[in-house]
């Protein structure tokens, strides 16, 4: 009788360990995540009521801690292309992105899209233009991941305005890609047509706009990014 209340007891005992450990791990994940959100929130509030290099002031952004973007590093972007889920390419000092990202992470609370895969790709592209002859000149190079990037999406990317040349793609911003068993199933670049000035609020029937399109695109995916989660 002993033996079994001491069985009774160990197996208690192993269980409320498992269930602490369990409990620890989630509360961990969740840490990790309001870390991420914290980044990103800061990133953009930075330009808060700064101005451009226009002499325009930026579009306040406001955005809440626990959003559903998170940093991704190269491996993590191609795990993204090769499966399922949502890539962003901006940067906090673009007018567009600070329009585009508040109604992003609604459209993925709405869709119950548990990451956006954010890229920051400001100091990463390369600019060219044409010389007096008419020739393409690279005026700064593009980091090498870039280059692997351009290669990557190739065919979901814009051609880059003013070289006359269809082959020569660039990553314009924000640009929002979304993948499914690693083919790319819709994108959306800039806001909406409607809108003719990134320094102004979106209008509630431009928001309303934007959002339809960011959760038709989600929706395709069954609201959940697979392969790199």
């Amino acid at each position: 009788m002993k033996k079994k209340i001491i069985i009774g007891i160990v197996a208690l005992i192993i269980v409320g360990l498992s269930l602490l450990v369990f409990f620890l791990v989630q509360k961990q994940n969740v840490k990790e995540e309001n870390v991420e959100g914290q980044k990103f929130k800061e990133e953009y509030a930075a330009y808060n009521n700064q101005k451009s290099k226009s002499g325009k002031q930026y579009k306040k952004v406001d955005m809440e801690e626990d959003n559903r973007f998170v940093y991704a590093d190269m491996d993590q972007i191609k795990k993204v292309i090769k499966g399922t889920g949502v890539i962003y390419f901006g940067f906090p000092e673009c007018p567009w992105c600070r329009n585009a990202v508040s109604v992003l992470n609604d459209a993925a609370k709405q869709t119950d899209l548990s990451h956006i895969y954010y890229l920051n790709v400001f100091d990463m592209r390369d600019e060219k233009k044409l010389d007096e002859n008419g020739n393409i000149v690279t005026t700064k190079e593009g980091t090498k991941e870039y280059k692997e990037l351009l290669e990557l999406l190739h065919d979901a990317l814009p051609e880059y305005d003013g070289l006359k040349d269809p082959n020569i793609k660039r990553i314009y911003v924000p640009l929002v890609i979304t993948f499914k068993d690693g083919k790319v199933i819709d994108t959306h670049l800039s806001t909406v047509d409607s809108q003719k000035d990134p320094y102004e609020n979106l209008t509630e029937d431009q928001y309303k706009e934007l959002l339809k399109k960011y959760t038709d695109a989600f929706t395709k995916i069954g609201g959940v990014c697979t392969d790199a989660c």
